[in-house]
């Protein structure tokens, strides 16, 4: 057991290294939360889309001024949470980024050398101890990804020119849905997480086997992947230590959940550290996986390989979002809750920083709220008026409010 484990480990390592010196190379060019538009559905790693952001509620000649918004024109539409860093598409189509940056950025700061005409950007929200992971945008000229280190640059990756309407990104790996509903993945493979039938990293795009149409929607976790069907079901694969695949074993393809309310009516899936949820078309919550911190919101702390009902959730939400081990909700009336891990104060509900089995309130955001985030350790909120507030971790300055303070009540993010 000890030799296998090295050899996972090892495996992921030389992953890691390869898949950031191919990308500081060229190689990407070579290579939640998941969000369509601003308060969309949220998938893994917080992956933030276009979409207007109504001008009220503080906004003052056309932009939001100060904390929270940008000045003048350029308000932000759409957010992402990630580990150790945020960041937020605006209207002008530009990236913000901060947090762990590879310059220690605690507000924030423009990507450069992104291609214009920018509609999505994937954060990863790895749970791994590290600042592992790389970070996606889909624009008018297709998919480019970077890794933030002291030196970055924004490739294109391979194939990817065009024919893209959805990213989303995780520790190691990235996944497209293309505009016939097909399933494309890359990056470090040990676990089948690319869902190509193999155990291959792969620094290119591989299709997902037997996902060559059909697919709405997807959501990449740590290391695991998931996919929405048009009929509403629910498909996984890769790493299932803890259930993420609804099953109890890992799976190189593509394997359909089970359960009969996973084979239709899901209208939103969100993949998070270790654990996924669904959002039904009644306004339910579902979730299975990792519950190690309370991360299923079903008032136990066991894992389970049958999605449960969040306690309270059973209608009434719009959007999830899974973070590392922790989860959010944004209900009907632009309320926000959250459950699971709270040890940096992820819940944002001002208490004691102990975890939370079922869903909690957000302090301060009961309505008003457009789209939320779920990070590694950390969530965000954007608000109807253009605002965005974040809490929780704050070790590398991903909350925004320009300090290195853990908060656990929502802070302004200082643009």
């Amino acid at each position: 057991m000890g030799s296998k484990v090295a050899e996972i480990a090892l495996t992921r390592s030389v992953g890691l290294a390869l898949l950031v010196s191919f990308l500081v190379l060229d190689a990407c060019g070579g290579n939640g939360n998941d969000i369509s538009g601003g308060g969309g559905a949220a998938g893994s790693g917080g992956v933030a889309g276009g979409g207007g952001v109504p001008g009220s509620g503080g906004v003052a000649g056309g932009g939001v001024a100060g904390s929270g918004g940008v000045a003048g024109s350029d308000v932000p539409t759409a957010i992402a949470a990630g580990n150790r860093r945020s960041c937020a598409l605006t209207s002008a189509g530009r990236v913000l980024c901060w947090g762990s940056l590879g310059d220690s950025g605690v507000v924030p700061a423009a990507v450069s050398g992104l291609s214009s005409g920018v509609t999505q950007i994937s954060v990863p929200h790895s749970s791994v101890n590290t600042g592992g992971g790389y970070t996606c945008a889909l624009t008018s000229d297709g998919v480019q990804c970077w890794v933030y280190s002291p030196s970055f640059a924004v490739k294109p990756v391979s194939g990817l020119g065009s024919g893209v309407t959805q990213i989303s990104s995780g520790y190691l790996h990235a996944c497209a849905l293309t505009t016939g509903g097909g399933v494309q993945c890359w990056g470090s493979n040990p676990d089948g997480e690319l869902g190509d039938g193999t155990h291959t990293t792969s620094l290119v795009p591989v299709a997902a086997s037997g996902l060559s149409s059909g697919i709405t929607q997807l959501s990449v976790g740590n290391e695991h992947t998931c996919a929405l069907s048009s009929s509403g079901g629910v498909l996984c694969w890769g790493r299932s230590d803890h259930c993420e695949l609804g099953i109890s074993v890992p799976s190189v393809v593509p394997v359909a959940i089970p359960e009969d309310n996973l084979r239709s009516g899901i209208v939103q899936i969100t993949s998070g550290g270790a654990h996924t949820c669904a959002l039904t078309s009644g306004g339910g919550v579902l979730c299975w996986g990792d519950n190690y911190s309370g991360q299923l919101g079903n008032g136990d702390g066991n894992d389970s390989c049958s999605p449960v009902t969040v306690t309270g959730l059973s209608s009434g939400v719009t959007q999830i979002s899974a973070g590392g081990s922790h989860t959010c909700a944004l209900t009907s009336n632009g309320g926000v809750l959250c459950w699971g891990e709270n040890l940096d104060g992820q819940l944002g509900n001002n208490g004691t920083m102990a975890h939370s089995l079922v869903p909690v309130a957000v302090s301060g955001l009961s309505s008003g709220v457009a789209q939320i985030s779920a990070g590694g350790s950390h969530a965000c909120a954007l608000t109807t008026g253009g605002e965005v507030l974040c809490w929780g971790d704050d070790a590398y300055g991903q909350l925004g409010d320009g300090s290195f303070t853990d908060s656990p009540v929502p802070v302004p993010v200082v643009f």
